[in-house]
């Protein structure tokens, strides 16, 4: 999606984020801003609402760091957890928990109309210094709205965090330094001390309305400095998940996310974010592939990631009311389908998480919510709560 979360410039201090931030009931939300799209892009279908310009292209300037990342493909250095495939279902891979939750919506309300708790919810931080309008470390590293509406609020479900791999004065050649990494990560094992959450990182990155955005030429860099963060990362919490997580299809076509894979062994579960979209006025083919042969359909994801022997995750998904978009139930149908699938797989299901939105994104992908009217697009609204009966199996 878009950059309406970064829309939201967050202050410094933290009374300073509550007071930009929506209220949205007794289970509060979950985000200060999302990802999801007002329209395509070079033919690709956005997941948000541009503030600015929706084309954000990488630094020229890279911010020199304090080690050199490990090349692509090179072994991961000595006590670096290296995930193998499980048997049945995600077997008992932590990566593979098969959870069911939501995005920027009341946690308590949606189990409330579902019926049955929500297991994990998103979050995202990539909060701009007011000041300056970017996104620095600065305002990542007070990990405002994890303690907020996690810590702070007791929440006792999962953790799915969207983390950017570097600051928007930094571009992925330099990447990011190890410190700058750890005091990330500390903060983040202070609010949230039991250590296992999933983290997203530069989710969505071959969108192009983030900071992070790639382009054709950068797969070598961004697996490298994937790769230095999976370093650090597990080196604080093996227990910490780290989530391959594009845009369902590249904003450049000349862009196969394929090439952006850093490998198994530096990844936990990986999926895309994934709203509706109608292709000729025909809801998209969840077998669909794109121009290089890459996923693009729900499906199609479904199987790459299963091939690459990783747990399944969707972070983000929904229907879409946009002309573009879709709100037909058969969606709904078609993602459920999908994730009973991934769950009862060798490799597993992760987690799955539907973005709600409100008012905050006009309600184009509202199912339930109080602002929006509760069951805003009826007919999908109701088809979820039909499929939606309670956890998934796993064999």
């Amino acid at each position: 999606m878009l950059p309406g979360r970064a829309a939201l410039l967050v202050a410094v201090a933290a009374v300073g984020l509550s007071a930009c931030l929506p209220a949205q009931g007794g289970g509060g939300p979950t985000a200060p801003t999302s990802s999801a799209s007002a329209a395509p892009t070079s033919g690709a279908p956005a997941t948000g609402t541009p503030t600015t310009a929706p084309t954000v292209a990488p630094s020229t300037a890279p911010t020199p760091t304090t080690s050199t990342p490990p090349a692509p493909g090179t072994t991961p250095p000595a006590g670096t957890p290296v995930p193998s495939p499980p048997a049945g279902g995600g077997g008992t891979n932590p990566a593979a928990p098969a959870l069911s939750g939501t995005g920027y919506a009341d946690r308590e309300e949606w189990a409330r109309w579902r019926g049955w708790p929500v297991q994990i919810a998103e979050t995202w931080n990539d909060a701009k210094d007011p000041a300056t309008g970017v996104t620095t470390w600065g305002s990542m590293n007070g990990l405002y709205t994890v303690k907020q509406y996690y810590t702070d609020a007791g929440w006792k479900g999962g953790l799915s965090l969207a983390q950017p791999m570097f600051a928007g004065d930094q571009n992925v050649n330099g990447c990011a330094s190890e410190s700058q990494m750890r005091t990330l990560l500390n903060k983040l094992v202070e609010y949230w001390p039991s250590k296992d959450a999933f983290i997203r990182l530069s989710w969505e990155f071959n969108g192009n309305w983030y900071h992070w955005s790639v382009r054709p030429g950068d797969a070598a860099a961004f697996k490298a400095c994937w790769i230095r963060w999976h370093t650090v990362v597990k080196s604080i919490s093996p227990d910490f998940k780290l989530v391959w997580n594009p845009n369902a299809e590249s904003s450049d076509p000349a862009v196969d996310v394929r090439d952006f894979w850093p490998g198994a062994q530096y990844v936990d579960a990986a999926g895309p974010d994934f709203y509706a979209i109608s292709d000729n006025g025909a809801l998209r083919d969840p077998g669909k592939r794109g121009p290089h042969g890459e996923p693009v359909g729900i499906g199609a994801w479904a199987d790459w990631v299963a091939e690459q022997g990783v747990p399944f995750a969707v972070p983000e998904w929904g229907v879409n009311d946009q002309a573009w978009g879709s709100t037909d139930p058969a969606f709904i149908t078609q993602m459920r389908t999908v994730f009973e699938r991934a769950a009862a797989s060798r490799t597993g299901l992760a987690y799955e998480s539907y973005f709600d939105g409100s008012t905050g994104y006009s309600c184009k992908f509202t199912l339930h919510d109080k602002e929006c009217g509760f069951d805003y697009h009826e007919a999908a609204a109701q088809r979820y709560k039909e499929l939606w009966t309670g956890p998934y199996v796993r064999s």
